[in-house]
């Protein structure tokens, strides 16, 4: 895969998602208690996803200074893969948001904007997530 095209895939199926849920007047269940069940099953998988993502964030602090450490600094990759990192980490936590706030009446009465939102930033998290697990994959064969 690119570089290019790596950096950018979150965003770009985020931003189709979201375009596409719009035209086609997607929404949440309209059963409370499947939308409830939807909602608090989203939370939870964010959860866990901006655990993985913050063990990964120490466990690259934690390295010692020289081996994958230094061959990551002296790629010049350090700067992409910190980005990566903080993409996943703010898009989980915000999508783990958008989840409560789904919970409260103005975003039931308001599902035309809504559900593309969390489509959106639902597929975000994953591409996110995604690539943080690819690059540390990759990482771990280095060692």
């Amino acid at each position: 895969m690119s570089l290019t095209f790596e950096r950018w895939y979150p965003v770009i199926y985020a931003v189709a998602a979201c375009i596409a849920a719009w035209m086609v007047g997607a929404t949440l269940p309209e059963i409370e208690s499947y939308r409830a069940g939807l909602l608090s099953a989203a939370i939870s998988a964010s959860a866990i996803f901006v655990g993985f993502v913050a063990t990964s964030k120490a466990i690259l602090m934690a390295l010692p200074v020289g081996g994958i450490r230094q061959q990551l600094h002296d790629s010049g990759f350090k700067k992409d893969l910190a980005g990566y990192l903080n993409h996943a980490m703010v898009s989980c936590l915000a999508f783990c948001t958008l989840n409560i706030i789904g919970f409260f009446p103005v975003a039931q009465h308001e599902a035309s904007w809504f559900f593309p939102i969390w489509i959106g930033l639902g597929i975000f998290c994953l591409a996110a997530f995604w690539r943080v697990g690819r690059v540390m994959t990759a990482i771990l064969r280095l060692s």
